[in-house]
């Protein structure tokens, strides 16, 4: 691999997606060329569809690997030669050379002049399947294929606003010493519920998240 980079940086407006029933999502992320700013709640140009259930602090800019985009395209076109196009996973940042599983939670990022703290993972969502139905995947299966492939991308907070560009460096500037991974909490929160303890110990992360760690920790799950 080489150094970890900006493939692309996508934005999208909300718009309706279906009519029956009816569904507005700005999930449908599209490239953007040159430098594009972040005013410290999201991507200038970039709406939020669900605002009950996305964006906000935790989730303010969605990053997903352009790598496991081109696996995608394997897994759902075989050998056809179509690909899966950046922003199509509703990610604002496509990345190039990162682990995104390997991140390690809490770690913070420095990409153009923008500081990105890893706050969690992308676990798949009603709108997320009936977007990928809109674009011809069985949107039934979709979750549970999401979860079994094991490949969910990261979100992160805004710590510093700035510009960020297709092609600027990604720089891991911090890391915490607990080491629990994106891997790790994504298999807490879908397969692995015996790995919600670990979450506690990590500071920074969404309220429902420590919620739903401590009612397994207390047996309420």
């Amino acid at each position: 691999m080489g150094y970890p980079t900006v493939a692309s940086v996508n934005v999208g407006r909300a718009r309706t997606l279906e009519q029956k029933p009816l569904l507005v999502s700005a999930i449908d992320k599209l490239p953007v060329h040159g430098p594009v700013l972040v005013d410290g709640r999201s991507l200038q140009g970039d709406e939020v569809g669900d605002q009950r259930n996305h964006g906000g602090t935790y989730q303010a800019v969605h990053a997903y690997a352009l790598e496991d985009l081109e696996w995608w395209g394997t897994e759902l076109h075989g050998t056809s030669g179509r690909g899966v196009r950046p922003g199509l996973f509703g990610e604002n940042l496509t990345t190039r050379d990162l682990d995104l599983n390997g991140c390690v939670i809490g770690e913070q990022w420095l990409v153009g002049t923008v500081r990105l703290q890893v706050t969690s993972v992308r676990v798949p969502c009603e709108t997320f399947g009936r977007w990928m139905g809109v674009n011809g995947v069985d949107a039934r299966t979709w979750p549970e294929r999401f979860v079994e492939r094991g490949r969910p991308g990261v979100f992160l907070s805004i710590l510093e606003p700035g510009w960020i560009a297709a092609g600027d460096p990604i720089d891991v500037v911090d890391r915490p010493d607990h080491g629990l991974t994106a891997a790790a909490m994504f298999g807490a929160l879908t397969t692995e519920p015996a790995l919600l303890p670990l979450l506690l110990e990590v500071e920074g992360l969404p309220a429902h998240v420590y919620d739903r760690a401590q009612a397994y920790v207390d047996g309420r799950t």
